[in-house]
């Protein structure tokens, strides 16, 4: 980039490399020189040489993740987030919805700090045991309904099957625990509702 006599701050992000975000931000935490030139609105190129010297560090200090990647990627949930960071350190526009709610940021360095309390990674590994079960759960309900709601269960065989027409002939609402003959002579019994995702979920 050619040499200026001064720099605005979007001149400055280019001259930097950054996006102007990243610069306005540096700006707000204090982490920049106050402009020397045009009124307090530009840089002279001394002052911009001196931050351009700086600027990873100030880029490092700067550097911000939203809620939905600290939950996307780096396994945290919405409490997690309220009771170990707290309020977010920079609220922007929604970049997608302007009527939508701001978008909340917290500071890339306050989080690695974090991540690194013990109480981090026992609630982030509750939480993947619990995501987990939920997964297990829904693909348990999904199959349920796929299968009619009933099943009956062959004391002498290993898998589950469906019974003819939704329910076990003989079966009788009130006993779901009661046992039936069928065809091949051998011991059946239908699964009651509240029994039934115990048994898909073994």
């Amino acid at each position: 980039m050619p040499a200026r006599p001064d720099y605005g701050p979007r001149q400055l992000a280019d001259y930097l490399g950054a996006f102007y975000g990243q610069v306005d931000r540096a700006r707000d935490f204090g982490l920049l020189p106050e402009p020397d030139r045009g009124g307090g609105k530009r840089w002279s190129a001394a002052a911009a040489d001196k931050i351009h010297a700086r600027w990873p560090e100030i880029k490092a200090a700067v550097e911000c993740i939203g809620a939905p990647g600290l939950k996307e990627t780096r396994g945290w949930t919405e409490a997690m987030i309220r009771d170990l960071l707290g309020e977010p350190d920079v609220l922007t526009d929604n970049p997608h919805f302007k009527s939508a709610a701001p978008r909340r940021l917290w500071l890339l360095q306050k989080v690695e700090a974090a991540e690194a309390l013990p109480e981090f990674a026992t609630r982030r590994d509750r939480a993947a045991r619990q995501s987990a079960a939920g997964v297990k759960a829904s693909a348990t309900r999904k199959l349920w309904k796929a299968m009619g709601g009933a099943l009956w269960l062959t004391t002498r065989a290993t898998g589950l099957k469906t019974c003819p027409g939704g329910l076990w002939p003989g079966w009788k609402p009130g006993s779901p625990r009661s046992r039936q003959r069928g065809s091949s002579g051998r011991s059946r019994r239908c699964v009651s509702a509240r029994n039934r995702t115990r048994i898909l979920t073994r």
